[in-house]
């Protein structure tokens, strides 16, 4: 129903002018469109799964392992420790304590936000946001990694319970490990399932493990003898060079030099008197030998004392 604004009169509802004044009428108000406002709905997002992540752990061990390990022994063979395991594997893990950390700090904070082992298994870090985060965040997250292995691993099986896949590191760093396309405009390429290459990558690796054990077994052993050998034959060559010097300083009436002692030592000091009386000197080897060398002190010929 409508009235005249001029005159007050009623008009019809689909009257364009007014009846008595011929005013024109103003078209009848209509409700404004509701608006509807749609809710966002939360991103798609694949969380990588325990079995993707071990399979990227193995492979940044691999990575990350084999250099380390190969500068380790280039250190210790160059600090003349090549032949002292205890030695080799302190530096070893001190090579690791300096590089692992940068490795996996710089690269889970760079835009690839992952390291090599995650890119080949197409996840990255992300923090509870979805967004890249911080040298600072990476590397403390790295540190939290201790707190996973103190827990006898249990921080790292979390990965497989948790809702959103999180281990107890990333609870403490507060990031998640996703899907490499999650929180991108391509998140319809994200995997949602193992694809074949990664099971058959898991499986040859799990093969991998008993038949390295088994070549470990056969080769370990054989490698400490070698070790033994080498030192044993070492400790032969010092004490000929050393026994040649010191009879024919003995037999010129000079001083007798002191063994030089890098690879063995004489079990008690070479005298003049046990050169003129033919003395055997034993020479005991360090470790890892364990044979001594006996060598006659009046013609300085040693020889390598074998246990019968």
């Amino acid at each position: 129903m409508a009235f005249c604004s001029n005159c007050g009169t009623q008009a019809a509802d689909n009257a364009l002018y007014c009846a008595t004044c011929g005013k024109a009428l103003a078209p009848p108000s209509t409700a404004p469109e509701a608006v509807q406002t749609q809710s966002m709905s939360p991103p798609d997002v694949v969380y990588a799964g325990f079995v993707r992540r071990v399979a990227a752990l193995m492979l940044d061990g691999l990575i990350l392992g084999i250099p380390v390990a190969i500068v380790a022994a280039i250190i210790a063979i160059a600090a003349g420790a090549g032949s002292e395991e205890g030695a080799i594997n302190a530096i070893f893990y001190l090579v690791y304590l300096f590089s692992a950390p940068l490795y996996y700090a710089l690269q889970e904070s760079s835009s690839a936000q992952a390291t090599l082992g995650k890119r080949a298994l197409g996840i990255k870090v992300v923090d509870l946001q979805g967004k890249r985060i911080s040298f600072g965040r990476a590397l403390g997250r790295w540190i939290a990694t201790a707190l996973s292995y103190l827990t006898l691993y249990i921080g790292f099986l979390m990965a497989a319970f948790t809702q959103r896949k999180q281990a107890l590191h990333d609870f403490v760093a507060g990031t998640l490990v996703v899907d490499k396309y999650a929180y991108t405009d391509q998140p319809q390429l994200q995997k949602r399932h193992l694809s074949g290459c990664l099971v058959v990558f898991i499986v040859g690796f799990l093969l991998v493990i008993p038949v390295t054990a088994i070549l470990a077994a056969i080769a370990l052993p054989a490698y400490n003898n070698y070790r033994i050998r080498a030192a044993e034959g070492a400790c032969l060559a010092e004490a000929k060079a050393y026994m040649n010097t010191a009879v024919s300083a003995g037999l010129s009436e000079q001083p007798i030099p002191s063994p030089n002692a890098r690879y063995c030592r004489p079990m008690q000091p070479l005298t003049r008197e046990d050169i003129q009386n033919s003395e055997p000197v034993v020479f005991e080897p360090f470790p890892p030998g364990v044979a001594p060398t006996i060598c006659n002190s009046g013609d300085a010929t040693c020889a390598i004392q074998k246990p019968d």
